[in-house]
């Protein structure tokens, strides 16, 4: 059983970019897909590419205004999924990223 690390993604920028972001990495099980955000090369594990060994469970925070910002939840296997979210980030050059995360077992935020 991994050390569950805690995060808080905020996404800021335009309305129709941010409308967009949100459309293209939501699937079925999740409101923030990290194998659509960064999909994983064939050559390279999860924790290489991604920061962390499997996807996250993610919600969307509704509350906040599209206009403003979108507001994402999660938890992540042992360590924050940087990678994933530097990498994914760089096809939406137009907004802006903050990642903030807990990961308690390790000490470390």
């Amino acid at each position: 059983m991994p050390n569950w690390c805690e995060n808080q993604l905020e996404i800021m920028g335009n309305k129709t970019q941010l409308s967009r972001f949100k459309k293209e990495v939501k699937d079925e099980d999740r409101d923030l897909s990290l194998h659509l955000l960064c999909p994983l090369k064939t050559d390279e594990s999860a924790t290489e590419q991604w920061g962390t060994k499997w996807d996250v469970d993610s919600v969307e925070d509704g509350d906040m205004p599209i206009e403003i910002c979108l507001h994402y939840t999660f938890m992540s296997a042992w360590s924050p999924p940087r990678e994933a979210i530097l990498q994914g980030s760089k096809k939406y050059p137009l907004l802006k990223f903050i990642l903030r995360y807990d990961e308690p077992g390790m000490c470390y935020s």
